[in-house]
């Protein structure tokens, strides 16, 4: 999948089960084994609120989970690249294939062996609030590629899916010949990335 030595020595590192917090509600997100659980701050998080029966991944410590700004949203991506997106009851609204977030037409020889998925981030463009999200999909290729998420509000009415985001795939190999993590700030715009040398 086009990881350096050093990107799978870090990502061995990482643990098992993954956790992602919901700001406004304070729900949590747990992604153990097959199971994705929300859990409430009501009970003290002792039981699942919400469970989502999620594919067999026999790499589960690369696997990405992360809510986006307004929390209506839950990313769930897999080793494989494959992007699961839930909404706030952990119901399956999309599963989007490498391919697709790549652009690759199907059946293409590079849909066959796609980068992998390093870190994630949610941006909410400016005038598309409550009606669509980016994801931002940092790859093991140092690419950074945009993917536009419609909210389960849209996709229910309009049946829109998601979609590779309009605009070049940011290239940012001759900034960082390895590339690990990203932020993305809402607020001010700004976009952090963090990586190493070779």
């Amino acid at each position: 999948h086009g990881l350096l030595r050093a990107h799978q020595q870090l990502l061995a590192e990482q643990p098992e089960w993954q956790l992602a917090l919901c700001a406004t509600m304070e729900t949590l997100a747990l992604w153990r084994h097959h199971d994705l659980c929300l859990l409430s701050p009501r009970d003290n998080y002792a039981h699942p609120v919400a469970v989502w029966r999620s594919p067999t991944d026999h790499a589960p410590h690369r696997r990405l989970l992360m809510w986006n700004a307004d929390d209506t949203l839950l990313a769930a991506c897999t080793s494989q690249g494959v992007v699961h997106v839930l909404d706030s009851r952990a119901k399956l609204l999309h599963t989007v294939p490498p391919p697709v977030w790549m652009e690759l037409p199907t059946g293409s020889a590079a849909a066959a062996d796609p980068p992998s998925l390093v870190a994630i981030a949610w941006r909410e463009p400016t005038g598309s609030k409550g009606i669509a999200s980016e994801l931002l999909l940092l790859c093991s290729d140092a690419v950074l590629r945009r993917l536009t998420v419609p909210s389960a509000a849209t996709a229910a009415v309009h049946g829109t899916k998601p979609a590779a985001a309009a605009g070049l795939a940011i290239q940012l190999a001759a900034q960082h010949a390895q590339v690990s993590c990203l932020a993305y700030d809402d607020a001010s715009g700004l976009l952090a990335i963090g990586g190493g040398g070779s």
